[in-house]
């Protein structure tokens, strides 16, 4: 993740700020920038956290930023839609491939190649993780621990929160809750708690680069932080209901935790989008300015 992350990012980097602030003149087209930049970086926490510097340095107002932080929770999605694929027969090919583009290519080409090599790793690292998965089945802690987590969802909740927290990725921990489905180690119910959590617990990264900011800096954070744990709290109740309606998208596992996890961004973000102005209204009062 994290070589596809830089590799991303070198591509991306040099014209990030000139988007972030030419593309954000309404929230719609705020959103549209932040989903299209996250997909591109592989990171919405990097793309938060460029956003809240930005809005830091006067170079981003707070409402332009709204439309940014509702776009990065769609555009983070992709990495979760890409992991469900059964890819692991190519991470090999597609790491070489990344190596030699870092090799014998130009500056732009060594940048993509490191991109690609660290989707290749991505994939070979979850299908080892898948292997190894499978003799885990014989475990009886680790099942005992799986079922009650299943069956005791704000377990579960708790768990992707902190997973996510201590490892700073969503992405790879939603990666791991994939793996771990695709071994029935882990119920749709079990895995979309841990999705819920893990939205909750990417927020970290944005309020520890919140602290010591511009008041509207600290802004964007508790808007970032708002958004994930009120939508985690509205869907927390219908887990079972939700988890029905998502397993009808796919008959396989893997795809419907991700398909879960792009729904439940897609709707908490088209959501607030209508009313951003007044979303932003109610962060502006709940992180006042220093007087």
């Amino acid at each position: 993740m994290q070589l596809l992350k830089t590799g991303m990012k070198g591509l991306a980097q040099y014209r990030l700020h000139t988007w972030l602030n030419t593309a954000t003149r309404s929230p719609l087209a705020g959103a549209v920038t932040g989903m299209v930049l996250t997909m591109l970086v592989q990171s919405s926490s990097a793309v938060t956290v460029i956003t809240i510097g930005m809005v830091s340095s006067g170079l981003l107002s707070f409402s332009q930023a709204i439309g940014v932080v509702l776009g990065t929770n769609v555009g983070t999605t992709v990495t979760a839609q890409l992991m469900a694929f059964d890819l692991g027969q190519y991470g090999l090919p597609i790491t070489a491939t990344g190596v030699m583009m870092v090799l014998v290519g130009r500056k732009t080409v060594r940048r993509l190649g490191t991109a690609v090599a660290g989707l290749g790793v991505v994939f070979l690292g979850l299908d080892m993780m898948e292997s190894a998965a499978t003799s885990l089945q014989y475990r009886d802690g680790l099942v005992i621990y799986l079922i009650n987590m299943g069956q005791h969802p704000f377990q579960g909740l708790v768990a992707g929160l902190l997973a996510t927290a201590v490892l700073q990725s969503s992405s790879l921990v939603i990666g791991i809750i994939i793996t771990l489905a695709d071994q029935a180690l882990v119920s749709l119910p079990g895995a979309v708690a841990l999705v819920l959590g893990s939205n909750i617990g990417t927020c970290i990264t944005a309020v520890l680069a919140g602290l010591g900011g511009t008041t509207d800096a600290r802004r964007v954070a508790m808007a970032h932080v708002l958004l994930n744990i009120i939508g985690a709290l509205v869907f927390f109740p219908f887990i079972d209901t939700f988890a029905r309606l998502v397993s009808l998208t796919s008959p396989y596992l893997p795809r419907q935790i991700a398909n879960a996890h792009t729904i439940f961004n897609f709707i908490t973000s088209l959501a607030v989008l209508p009313w951003a102005e007044s979303f932003a209204k109610v962060v502006c009062r709940l992180v006042p300015g220093r007087h």
